[in-house]
């Protein structure tokens, strides 16, 4: 989780609304939720790609 520190930050800021990136072998997405700071953080990992199905679960998409 430390190396996604920066960017929960932003999101729960509002500087940014979603993120996909990968940290080691997990790919991750992350999702702010709602519209006022501190806002909330939807993280989902895990080592396959997620799919369609999966990125669409997240509000705001």
């Amino acid at each position: 989780m430390r190396p996604l520190r920066p960017t929960l930050t932003d999101l729960a800021t509002g500087k940014t609304a979603s993120v996909a990136t990968e940290a080691g072998e997990l790919r991750v997405l992350l999702e702010a939720i709602g519209a006022e700071p501190p806002r909330p953080v939807l993280l989902i990992a895990g080592t396959a790609p997620l799919t369609r199905q999966a990125v669409c679960v997240c509000p705001g998409r």
